[in-house]
């Protein structure tokens, strides 16, 4: 039988343990780095080459300011990183150029970019200014007639991963999942339209791809300082996925639009003002029909605001409602397409478990939420893919009509564990999928990455059989033609039916 002095030495152990343990984990809040593997900011200059695309000597009608990292900063929190002294704005339809030159004399700021005919600008300030400041400005300007939105210009780092596997694996049962064979019948005699991707570059050289922008980059300039690092899996990320929505048919696979030209943009470690000239380059300049996004703000932002936090809710909202309205200029100008996005794959992401694992700027509250210890459930019942990035949750309605937000399935339609849900339109294939990587070859992957392309191909298919339909309308055919379900955290989703969304149209 164990003395009282035994118990009260083993008590004293037991709390010197808790102790340590806290101690650990109160370091870990201090000094933890984010788990994905995202370059210094020494290393993204070479990413910065591709923005001389929009100089404005090149352009009149859409420049933005090619940026180095010299005027990327981080807020408090590692995880935010920002232009220090640009801030972008929509102006109100009845205002001009005119109006905007007027009002920089009276904020002091110099029109560093701008795609007038849907009411974008760029503002650059002379002084580096925190990231408060800039949304003090943001608000200050938005009390002006002029301004509808202002936001500052953030720094979307986007990781993307991937987990390649070489094994070989047919794709013959997701080809049966979709009825590809069917699609692939009836759409034999029909040119297919010009399909988009913003990822990590694709290569540009790979034989089974057809890139129709290869003169405006070399991936190589991309991956080449990683390529025998762990970066490796992350450059194969956009082959992959151009793959799954273009493959020219091989022994091994084949692209649900085969063949059709992709114009391909880089997504990863650039502005905000990036994406929205990337995303007009393509729909106006390039006549491209669907867009393809697999891609998401880093897992901590995402996470933070499935547990709340109302500043990594903020942040994401505001984003989301920019790029709704950039995107409802274009539509107004008479523009159609459709935006495939994938849903995101935090579902089972254990980001939540640390003290750091959140989205800290400006409020450290959401600490109360952690399960730090595994004793209590903290984590979300399910991540929402409404947080998951730009696209993810429109705020005006003939742009969230033309926004497919993409979950996973496996080959026998059962929902990803992996997968966001909520605010999810369609599942797709997205576990086990073989398809192009680097230097010709074709390995398997797993995720919502994997999914978004399959729709994005569809989608594409069903534009280049009927040029006359709206972008409203190919997300209904393909949401309304499912002839299966899936279920996931209280939701249910039809499942991509490509063969069935083709015979509806032509039938």
């Amino acid at each position: 039988m164990k003395t009282k002095s035994t118990k009260i030495k083993l008590l004293i152990a037991l709390i010197s343990a808790v102790c340590i343990y806290l101690l650990i984990c109160t370091g870990c809040y201090f000094f933890e780095k984010p788990y994905y593997g995202a370059p210094s900011l020494n290393d993204y200059n070479h990413y910065f080459d591709s923005y001389s695309k929009y100089s404005q000597s090149n352009s009149s009608d859409l420049f933005i300011r090619q940026i180095t990292s010299d005027d990327v900063c981080t807020a408090d929190d590692a995880r935010l990183k920002y232009v220090d002294d640009t801030v972008l704005v929509i102006i109100e339809d009845n205002y001009s150029y005119s109006d905007v030159t007027t009002l920089s004399e009276e904020y002091n700021f110099e029109i560093t970019g701008m795609i007038p005919d849907v009411n974008f600008y760029q503002f650059t300030f002379s002084n580096d200014l925190s990231i408060d400041q800039l949304k003090a400005i943001c608000n200050n300007l938005k009390e002006n007639d002029i301004i509808k939105l202002a936001i500052p210009d953030y720094f979307e780092e986007s990781p993307t991963e991937i987990n390649t596997e070489i094994d070989y694996v047919d794709n013959s049962d997701i080809y049966e999942l979709l009825e590809l064979d069917y699609a692939w019948e009836k759409f034999s005699n029909t040119t297919p339209v010009n399909l988009g991707l913003i990822d990590f570059y694709v290569d540009s050289t790979n034989n089974y791809i057809n890139i129709a922008n290869t003169e405006e980059f070399s991936s190589e300039s991309l991956y080449g300082d990683y390529y025998d690092r762990d970066y490796y899996g992350s450059a194969s990320h956009g082959t992959h996925v151009a793959g799954i929505m273009s493959a020219k048919p091989s022994s091994s696979m084949r692209g649900v639009l085969s063949n059709a030209p992709v114009y391909s943009y880089n997504g990863i470690n650039v502005s905000t003002s990036y994406w929205f000239a990337n995303i007009y380059d393509m729909i106006v300049n390039n006549n491209v029909k669907a867009i393809n996004i697999s891609m998401g703000y880093n897992p901590y932002i995402i996470m933070s605001a499935a547990l709340g936090c109302e500043n990594a809710i903020e942040f994401t909202q505001s984003e989301q409602e920019f790029m709704s309205e950039f995107l409802a200029n274009i539509i107004d100008n008479g523009y159609e397409f459709v935006i495939c996005a994938a849903a995101g794959n935090d579902n089972n992401n254990t980001a939540y478990r640390t003290f750091g694992g959140y989205f800290k700027y400006g409020d450290k509250k959401i600490l109360s939420k952690l399960d730090i210890f595994g004793i209590f459930d903290s984590k979300p019942e399910y991540v929402d893919a409404k947080y998951s990035y730009f696209f993810s949750s429109p705020t005006i309605k003939s742009v969230a009509d033309r926004v497919i937000i993409v979950g996973s399935v496996s080959e026998s339609g059962i929902y990803s564990i992996f997968s966001n849900s909520g605010e999810v339109d369609i599942a797709a294939p997205g576990e086990s999928v073989y398809s192009t990587v680097l230097e010709n070859e074709f390995e398997i992957s797993y995720g919502t990455s994997m999914a978004a392309p399959f729709v994005t191909g569809a989608a594409g298919m069903l534009f280049s059989l009927n040029p006359d339909l709206t972008g409203i309308e190919v997300k209904e055919i393909l949401i309304n033609s499912s002839t299966t379900e899936t279920h996931a955290d209280g939701f249910t989703y039809p499942v991509l039916n490509i063969g069935n969304a083709v015979r509806t149209i032509i039938e």
